[in-house]
């Protein structure tokens, strides 16, 4: 293969995965849009698969989301709405500013459906009675800090 057959090749493969890209982003938005939104548990890459969580009718989210774009997908089922997740990783943050819980941050597990939640300590009476209020909810309780990284501006007055 000379130079130019390994620059058309390179090229070649740029465009497919352009395309993979674009079929991906396009799922994405009608799953996030009102096609799928009463019913997305969550979205994820595995590998070269974009994997689709649903609460119900998984068949039929997979003709819907197959029908805008063709890569490979996977349409799985889990408990939890992803609305309902993000709900309650406000409610967490509120709660805990009421209590004077040290609360570092909260996401969302799309994989494993559920909510996760960061404190500073574990072991604070604030930290234990949060936890307890959310008792048998989707969380995940972790400790730890989290650090913002970036590059300090200088401000030029």
């Amino acid at each position: 293969m000379d130079d130019a057959d390994l620059n058309d090749e390179m090229a070649r493969m740029e465009r497919e995965e352009e395309g993979r890209e674009a079929a991906r982003d396009a799922i994405v938005a009608a799953a996030r849009s009102g096609q799928l939104a009463d019913r997305l548990a969550g979205i994820w890459q595995d590998g070269d698969e974009l994997v689709v969580a649903v609460t119900s009718a998984p068949h039929d989210a997979e003709r819907q989301l197959r029908a805008i774009a063709k890569t490979p997908l996977r349409v799985t089922v889990a408990k939890h709405l992803l609305s309902e997740l993000e709900s309650l990783c406000v409610a967490i943050w509120e709660e805990a500013d009421r209590l004077g819980a040290p609360l570092a941050a909260t996401g969302v597990d799309e994989m494993e459906n559920r909510a996760t939640a960061m404190l500073e300590r574990l072991d604070l009476p604030a930290s234990q009675a949060l936890q307890e209020r959310f008792a048998g909810q989707p969380v995940q309780w972790e400790e730890g800090t989290v650090v913002a990284v970036g590059r300090a501006r200088r401000q030029r007055g």
